[in-house]
C-alpha cells in the first residue's frame, strides 16, 4: 500500500510514523539516564538501543546519526518545558516587585530541575548535565541554549549579581552544578519523604550561593 494515497496518510504509514516517534522519545530517555549515571564518554551507542529492547543494534544511529546528535537532542527534549517554567519564575518574582538577588536567582535556575523527574522519579536532567561538565562538552549546551531565552536571562542576570568576571563565574557554576546534582543524587535515595527533599535542596541552594561569591 502506498503510504499517500491523494495526499493522505495511510494508517500504516501513520502507525510506522508513531513507532519512529516513540522509540526517538524511548531513546532520548534512557541516553538522559545513562549517560547521567556513567558519563557521556561511558556509554555506547548500543547499549543505550539494547537498554529500550531495540533489537537492530544501530537503531541510535538510525534515528540520530550520532552520538553528538543523540546529546543536542537530549537537551532540547527537556528544555523548552524547564525554559517555560524558569520564565513563569521570573514573572512571578518581577510582579512581586522585590529586586533579584543571589538566592532567588539561583532557585530560578535550579527549582525546574529540582521538579524534573523521569520514570523511575530520578533527576535524570541535571545528572545528564553534570556528565556534560565532566566530559568538558558543555559546548552542546551552549550551542542551544539561545533557543531558549529566560535561561539565558537567568544566567546572564547570575552573573552580574555575582559580581565575578565571566571566566570564573563559568567555572564556579560548574562546581555549582555538581553540588546541586549530587544533592538531587541523595534526594533520590529518600525518594517518599518529600519534606526531607525539600530541605535537602534548600540546603544545596545556600551552599550553591557561598560557593558563589566564596
Amino acid at each position: 500500500m502506498a503510504a499517500h494515497e491523494g495526499g493522505v496518510m495511510s494508517s500504516a504509514a501513520r502507525r510506522k510514523d508513531l513507532r519512529g516517534v516513540a522509540t526517538r522519545a524511548a531513546l532520548i530517555e534512557q541516553a538522559e539516564t545513562l549517560f547521567g549515571e556513567r558519563g557521556v564518554d561511558g556509554v555506547s551507542l548500543r547499549e543505550i538501543g539494547a537498554a529500550i529492547g531495540a533489537a537492530n543494534s544501530n537503531v541510535v544511529l538510525y534515528h540520530f546519526g550520532s552520538k553528538a546528535a543523540l546529546i543536542e537532542e537530549t537537551i532540547r527534549h527537556r528544555l523548552p518545558h524547564i525554559d517555560r517554567r524558569r520564565a513563569a519564575m521570573l514573572a512571578e518574582h518581577e510582579a512581586g516587585g522585590r529586586p533579584m538577588d543571589l538566592a532567588r536567582c539561583l532557585d530560578i535556575l535550579f527549582r525546574p530541575l529540582f521538579e524534573q523527574v523521569n520514570a523511575e522519579g530520578h533527576h535524570s536532567y541535571i545528572a545528564f548535565l553534570h556528565s556534560l561538565h565532566r566530559s568538558n562538552n558543555m559546548g552542546f549546551l551552549s550551542g542551544v541554549s539561545r533557543d531558549y531565552p529566560a535561561t539565558m536571562l537567568v544566567v546572564t542576570t547570575l552573573c552580574q549579581l555575582s559580581g565575578l568576571p565571566e571566566p570564573r563565574f563559568a567555572r564556579r557554576l560548574q562546581v555549582i552544578v555538581g553540588m546541586i546534582a549530587w544533592a538531587l543524587r541523595l534526594i533520590d535515595q529518600r525518594p517518599d519523604d518529600a519534606a526531607a527533599s525539600q530541605d535537602a535542596f534548600a540546603d544545596a541552594l545556600v551552599m550553591a550561593r557561598a560557593a558563589l561569591i566564596a
